[in-house]
């Protein structure tokens, strides 16, 4: 392992020298996150990439890649645009597949399980990418591979960004050029918040007065219109980010083991604290109350789907979704007044690099035009700008500041919401000029309050022992048991939970829980 990431060190650090003299004279590039440069989006690399490298693309051929999210209504019209350049500069097309968000995490592991016929994934840690390679699902990129197909990205990425996707120094992923820290928030109507003279929400009770007003005030509305999912992002900020405590240690819902965020902490069972039974029994309060339809065990309908359709008055999601649902309602129904609360102000955990990415599918037949397509995507303003917010000139403009201005199609290819996070780069990452008017505080004030933590980088080896199988059982647990308690169908939760851990006991989470803790012990400190 030290040995190849020395030789792939070595080979980006005499790339960056070279690099660093052509950019003395060349300053095309735009810089960190500054709007520097980021104009002219439909410019176009001076050279193609076959010209520098020599590689053969005499052969044309098409790809396939897969996505995750709900598909935009104007992704054909995209990425044809983009197939016609693709096919200029290295004699390829792609097509695009996306998994929605209410099946993916079925439909992702038979894909790679079943030899389905792809040639790149989008793939990250919390969609277990490191279990996924580890298994033989994904194409090795080599210090060579990188060389010779994906010199841009061998020249802009630093050596941090790969070596947070190495696997006994080995690559199977290139991890995005971003620094991200997710912050997620209560989407609410500004309208309703001023009928029912309501200022701000500031806790989880405060969203409850909304709800309820919502539900008092407003018959043919759903408060919330949650699915089993939908929950998720409340939990992981009520119940572990206020109170301190990290749960992606290897599943990010569900049962499952969180630690706390100090020096010398174990894991401990979620069941076990007192803050996720409280919220338990808040939930049961709030469906006794009606803020969610009785069907929600079964609503496969995403919450900002039903916000945007009108037919609910929240929906909770991170900041970029936020933004990009604010400026496709702001063309459509401006009267609503899109704001965004954030669910925690205090200190938050850095994503990793690896928190988003894409591999290669080890079958594919073109792993070489696979790896410059994403050199592309990666590295020209062009590729990156127009996978990300659609066409300009259609999707979006760019305003004399150099910042983001959405279109009215922008609501059929949503400004970030098109799954181009794992190619995303600070280099070409726009600020939107009609975001919610706090956009940029709340932004600069997670960024500044943001914790480094190596804990972040951890990373379960699943395939040690009976990890993987137990896994699965809990899970099965989880989405048979416990997805009640959360949308608070059940009347006596210190029972049903009290019931579940004897289950997950007696599915070998105890076991589970033993190697997860050997694992840390051996990653060393993660809090320091």
């Amino acid at each position: 392992m030290r040995k190849t990431t020395r030789l792939i060190t070595a080979l980006l650090a005499l790339v960056l020298v070279m690099s660093m003299a052509a950019a003395c004279s060349s300053n095309n590039n735009a810089k960190g996150n500054s709007n520097e440069g980021k104009g002219n989006a439909t410019s176009s690399p001076s050279n193609s990439p076959t010209e520098n490298t020599g590689v053969d693309t005499s052969k044309a051929v098409k790809l396939k890649m897969i996505l995750l999210g709900d598909t935009p209504t104007d992704v054909d019209l995209v990425y044809d645009e983009l197939n016609k350049k693709l096919k200029e500069d290295i004699n390829a097309t792609v097509e695009v597949q996306f998994l929605s968000w209410a099946d993916w995490s079925q439909k992702y592991p038979l894909i790679l399980a079943s030899g389905e016929d792809y040639d790149l994934i989008a793939s990250a840690n919390w969609s277990d990418y490191f279990k996924n390679a580890r298994n033989g699902a994904f194409y090795e990129i080599t210090k060579e591979d990188l060389e010779k197909y994906a010199p841009e990205t061998v020249k802009n990425t630093p050596q941090e960004v790969l070596d947070s996707a190495l696997i006994d120094g080995k690559l199977y992923n290139l991890p995005m050029n971003y620094k991200e820290v997710t912050i997620d928030g209560y989407i609410v109507r500004g309208d309703l918040m001023k009928k029912y003279g309501l200022t701000e929400i500031k806790s989880m009770d405060d969203f409850g007065t909304y709800l309820e007003n919502v539900k008092k005030n407003e018959p043919e509305m759903i408060p919330w219109d949650i699915g089993a999912n939908n929950e998720n992002y409340l939990i992981r900020n009520i119940v572990y980010t206020s109170n301190n405590y990290y749960n992606r240690l290897a599943v990010q819902s569900g049962v499952q083991y969180v630690l706390k965020n100090e020096a010398g902490s174990e894991p401990q069972l979620n069941l076990d604290m007192p803050e996720y039974i409280d919220f338990l029994k808040k939930m049961k309060d709030w469906n006794e109350k009606g803020f969610w339809s009785k069907n929600a065990l079964v609503n496969k309908t995403p919450t900002r789907d039903s916000f945007v359709n009108g037919k609910s008055a929240a929906f909770i999601d991170n900041i970029l979704q936020a933004s990009s649902t604010y400026t496709t309602l702001k063309q459509s129904q401006p009267e609503w007044e899109l704001q965004f609360f954030p669910i925690t102000t205090g200190p938050l955990v850095a994503n990793p690099y690896i928190n988003n990415g894409m591999a290669i599918n080890a079958r594919s037949e073109n792993p070489d035009r696979a790896l410059m397509l994403l050199d592309l995507l990666r590295n020209d303003q062009w590729y990156n700008q127009l996978t990300t917010y659609g066409i300009e000139g259609k999707h979006w403009e760019l305003s004399a500041d150099g910042k983001l201005v959405s279109q009215p199609d922008s609501a059929k290819y949503g400004p970030d919401a098109a799954c181009p996070w794992g190619w995303r780069d600070s280099r070409f990452y726009l600020t939107p000029q009609d975001s919610f008017p706090t956009y940029e505080e709340v932004m600069k004030n997670a960024q500044d309050k943001a914790v480094k933590s190596n804990i972040s980088s951890f990373a379960l080896d699943k395939t040690v022992g009976n990890i993987s199988a137990i896994e699965k059982a809990v899970g099965t647990l989880s989405e048979q048991y416990l997805k009640p308690l959360q949308l608070g169908l059940i009347k006596d939760v210190d029972k049903a939970v009290a019931d579940l851990k004897v289950q997950v006991e007696k599915a070998g989470f105890g076991e589970y829980k033993a190697e997860l803790q050997k694992q840390l012990e051996a990653y060393g400190p993660t809090y320091q």
